[in-house]
């Protein structure tokens, strides 16, 4: 059979314009709002749209040119694997980095460790090759001290060390309130003994996951991270080193969250804006090395292995970023020490990204995205603004000093535990979809609040934790006293949907419902709640039936047992007063603040003070 001369196309069919789009999106809304029905605003303050255009991105040089936007290097980069190694005693350590390196990991995470003697890294590093492996420490505390102590131990093969050993005065003064006063002399003269000794390693850090833990945008996180990194070029500028000298020395940390486009975008928009500000001081080394960790502030105690997914998708949106290093914290870091299997698992996150995804083999695999192409340039252009917010203050330093820094974070902190408790957010096992019959894999402890919001100290922060104190307690309460905290649902007519409610928007407080299905009439539910013993009762239907249920049923159950709490589900504003005359204590909906409630049912029937 001969082939056509002409293969077929699709010119019959027109290319509509945005326009038409918006046109025919429109019409089949019947009359609903476009705004609030198919757009959404991030914690940035972005109107994200449904669809993105050509018109919308802007165009970029390629992968490997400035100002990096697509990457660093102009081939598909494989990023360090950094796994922190949670073993303080030096056996243990070197136990688990030996195994660690032997399956996977191809960095030394030192971040946490306090080994301050010559004997110390001799069982430490016994039988690994640190010149083989880059090092990841961008907050080990007195970087200098320790330096001094590689270079003993590792004598002329100090040279060949490469990676990042630093401090960064201005993430303690954030987090302790403190700033050694010998901070940046120190990294002066450490950045000066690298240049002659360890030419690779990199001597000056900005850890900007600091502000990110504490619950900051990625606008904020962005714009904290370059004037960190404008004030250590400024204090080393001072010190009598080149920009040539300190740019190449220095090493980013960001934190990587689960909005997977945001974060992928906001580590391209930071080799961006850092390329801008090296070459205003006139450097011609104006790549960023970027270092990752997988984000503290979404992780959860209750159904942790959830963690994972969360971790396996920060990863991702790390490596699409491109990062140079990245740390995946394992599942159940939240609480309690990993173990051999979730380090093995945070591990194989990374790998599989690698070897089974393809990433590394992958040149900036978001690049081209309308959409991703205009969040990348849409962070920049913010962050820039709130840059030069800071900068007119007099830097990073004045700005954590006067309060700036913790105000902005602590609205965006605040925004985020809002949604959270009123389930705008959802953290999946916790505030949504909770399992009740789970055994904890620890305990958990009262919050801390020696950093409260009136202070000017970052506190990284855990938005599960308010509902996690809330399971702690009703499993306390049902320890002590032998039966769960109890909820009775009295459903008449069409219940289910507000029954299904009612049942996630307590099983979230740890509260056990009791659902015997449908009754025939508000007495039979009264009597039917009355027996179960329950301290609480739920009235599920609909709003029409309820000015002819509601007050012969809490009158019925009130009169025998008046202490019971009687709510109702669902906001019938019509009816409000009239129903809480009638003895409704409380109205559960979609609205309303589900942690606050909770509380207050725990408080009221004496599950917690």
């Amino acid at each position: 059979m001969s082939e056509p001369e002409t293969l077929p196309t699709f010119d019959e069919f027109p290319i509509p314009s945005y326009e038409d789009w918006y046109a025919a999106a429109v019409a089949s809304l019947d009359g609903a709002s476009f705004e609030k029905a198919l757009t959404s605003t991030t914690y940035e303050g972005l109107t994200l749209q449904p669809i993105y255009c050509r018109e919308d991105a802007q165009q970029h040089t390629l992968p490997g040119q400035p100002p990096y936007t697509r990457g660093n290097h102009p081939v598909a980069p494989l990023w360090s694997i950094a796994q922190q190694i949670p073993y303080t005693t030096p056996e243990a350590f070197n136990a688990a980095l030996r195994s660690d390196l032997e399956r996977g990991q191809d960095a030394i995470n030192l971040e946490g460790v306090s080994f301050s003697s010559l004997d110390d890294l001799k069982r430490v590093f016994d039988s690994v090759d640190l010149t083989h492996y880059p090092i990841i420490a961008s907050s080990i505390p007195n970087a200098l001290s320790f330096v001094r102590l590689l270079s003993d131990y590792l004598g002329q093969g100090i040279a060949e060390l490469r990676g990042c050993i630093a401090s960064d005065p201005l993430s303690e003064l954030a987090c302790t309130g403190v700033l050694a006063d010998n901070a940046y002399d120190d990294m002066a003269q450490l950045t000066n003994w690298a240049i002659e000794h360890a030419p690779n390693l990199k001597t000056s850090a900005v850890n900007a996951d600091i502000y990110h833990n504490a619950g900051a945008n990625a606008v904020q996180e962005l714009a904290f991270a370059i004037v960190g990194g404008v004030e250590s070029i400024r204090q080393m500028l001072d010190r009598g080193l080149s920009i040539d000298a300190i740019t190449p020395r220095m090493q980013f940390v960001f934190g990587i969250g689960s909005q997977f486009f945001t974060e992928v975008a906001k580590l391209r928009a930071a080799r961006q804006l850092w390329s801008q500000v090296v070459s205003a001081f006139g450097g011609s080394e104006a790549r960023m090395t970027i270092h990752t960790r997988t984000s503290a502030i979404n992780k959860t105690v209750y159904d942790p292995y959830v963690n994972m997914l969360r971790t396996t998708i920060e990863a991702f949106a790390g490596a699409a970023g491109g990062t140079d290093s990245m740390q995946v914290t394992p599942f159940d870091a939240a609480f309690r020490q990993p173990d051999e299997f979730s380090r093995r698992i945070a591990r194989n996150q990374q790998l599989i990204l690698q070897h089974e995804v393809g990433l590394a083999r992958t040149i900036d695999p978001a690049g081209g995205s309308y959409y991703v192409e205009y969040l990348t340039d849409w962070l920049a252009r913010q962050a820039w603004a709130l840059f030069q917010e800071v900068e007119k203050q007099g830097g990073l330093l004045k700005a954590l000093q006067s309060g700036f820094v913790h105000e902005q974070i602590a609205q965006i902190a605040a925004q985020r535990m809002t949604n959270i408790e009123r389930r705008k957010d959802v953290l999946v096992g916790i505030n949504m979809y909770p399992n009740l019959s789970e055994q904890p894999l620890s305990s958990i402890g009262q919050p801390d609040d020696t950093n409260a919001a009136t202070n000017t100290l970052l506190r990284a922060i855990r938005l599960a934790e308010p509902y996690e104190i809330l399971r702690q307690n009703a499993a306390a309460y049902h320890q002590r006293t032998g039966i769960a905290p109890r909820i009775f649902l009295a459903n008449l007519g069409s219940y289910r949907a507000r029954a299904d409610f009612t049942t996630g928007f307590f099983e979230a407080g740890g509260f056990e419902i009791i659902n015997n299905g449908r009754f025939n009439s508000p007495k039979e539910a009264a009597q039917a709640a009355l027996d179960s013993g329950a301290p609480v009762v739920v009235i599920c239907s609909t709003d029409d039936n309820y000015p002819q249920i509601v007050r012969p049923l809490v009158s019925a159950v009130k009169a025998q047992r008046p202490e019971t709490l009687v709510i109702l589900a669902g906001y019938p504003q019509e009816q409000i007063e009239a129903h809480r005359a009638a003895g409704i204590d409380e109205f559960i909906h979609i609205r309303a603040n589900c942690y606050e409630i909770n509380r207050w049912l725990q408080q009221q029937i004496g599950v917690h003070a």
